[in-house]
């Protein structure tokens, strides 16, 4: 039994002393896989909810939306990557609602990816919905203790430079995301080749508009919007994925749904993608005045 003491002691040493020599590493995955379960898990807590795909997780800070609001509202950003806006994709997003709030507010980001079969699969939020009972828990209570233990990966310990993407996963399920060195060109290529394989359904858009039209009958507040990227993304996106921007905020309007319009040379995107961590945080105290406009004059109509 003190072999297996001073065994484990040594260990633990060892541990220790290398976590001191070794800087953090560049993406603690421990925390990482809380941030995803904490907002995946989340209790029905909140008067607003963000929903979308990674250009939503990555682009709205919710308490940017609420910087300068008089009411005092509670909200929660549960985009995921490739998130399609599936029923059961915007009725996990109702869930979050407090039952008792007088003031539901749905943020709705509609990209052309999201309305796609593909997207609508939603394998990433699928991915943390499985989670067990001890998953949940540990990731509740146990990161704490368990992020000191992270692993590293094998190229970072060989290179020892810093990625050239960053993220900070920060409170209320937003990424805020960048490029030490950006290059707005450099998602082009995957979306081109997304989008020969899967473009905006039909059946998806309908099915998503049914469901808007629905939902805003129920009462909740619903502000869609499609969030800004780079010019060369919107043709690309516009010529090749078979979304109609135009048509959707027609439809949409015309069952009492407010659609904000925003245009991309207002904000800067690291990949021509998604926004930096500057702009992200722009977009949201945008999205943060016109919801303030709406309240106030209590109309889905906002000036552009």
């Amino acid at each position: 039994m003190n072999q297996i003491n001073i065994t484990l002691g040594v260990v633990i040493t060892m541990i220790v002393l290398v976590k001191l020599i070794l800087p953090e590493p560049q993406n603690n995955r421990v925390l990482i896989q809380e941030f995803w379960s904490t907002k995946t898990h989340a209790g029905s807590d909140y008067d607003v909810v963000v929903c979308g795909d990674s250009r939503v997780y990555r682009g709205i800070s919710v308490e940017d939306i609420f910087l300068d609001q008089e009411v005092k509202l509670s909200g929660i950003n549960l985009g995921y990557a490739g998130a399609g806006l599936s029923n059961s994709y915007i009725d996990f997003a109702l869930s979050k609602f407090r039952p008792d709030s007088r003031l539901k507010i749905l943020i709705v980001g509609v990209t052309p990816n999201s309305l796609t079969k593909k997207a609508f699969e939603n394998e990433s939020l699928n991915e943390y919905l499985s989670e067990g009972e001890f998953e949940v828990l540990k990731h509740k209570y146990l990161s704490g203790m368990l992020k000191h233990f992270a692993p590293y990966s094998l190229l970072e310990l060989i290179k020892n430079e810093e990625s050239n993407y960053q993220e900070d996963y920060m409170d209320g399920g937003w990424v805020a995301s960048s490029y030490l060195k950006p290059d707005s060109n450099s998602a082009l290529f995957n979306y081109r080749k997304r989008f020969t394989s899967h473009k905006v359904s039909d059946v998806q858009l309908d099915s998503f508009l049914e469901k808007m039209k629905l939902v805003s009958e129920q009462g909740v507040v619903i502000i869609a919007f499609r969030p800004p990227s780079t010019y060369q993304m919107r043709q690309l996106e516009d010529s090749q994925s078979g979304f109609n921007e135009d048509l959707i905020k027609q439809k949409l309007v015309s069952n009492s749904i407010t659609w904000l319009d925003f245009k991309d040379r207002d904000y800067n995107s690291y990949d021509g993608s998604h926004l930096n961590k500057k702009s992200a945080i722009r977009l949201s105290k945008d999205i943060g005045k016109r919801l303030r406009f709406l309240l106030e004059s209590k109309t889905t109509v906002y000036p552009n």
